[in-house]
């Protein structure tokens, strides 16, 4: 698989996927899973986005920002399993 597959939305939900599982079975050694702290987690990552969305430097162009995530930013789906 070339490094621009692995790049794209569906490759990175895939393994976000198999690591959120090994997760949740407690089999990964750098960290552990806390559901409880779902809602803080995304409030950081939509502060990140947001952010990222202001910089006038992307290292994707604008049109693949918009093809993936559209202009609402805020409809990012919380878990990258509930779309591929």
């Amino acid at each position: 698989m070339s490094v621009q597959a692995l790049r794209e939305l569906p490759s990175v939900r895939a393994r976000c996927e198999k690591v959120y599982k090994l997760a949740q079975e407690g089999k990964v050694d750098h960290f552990e899973l806390d559901e409880s702290r779902y809602e803080a987690i995304i409030e950081v990552c939509a502060k990140a986005i947001n952010v990222c969305s202001d910089v006038s430097i992307h290292t994707r162009r604008e049109t693949d920002l918009q093809k993936d995530y559209g202009t609402n930013y805020a409809s990012v789906s919380s878990s990258s399993h509930d779309e591929a």
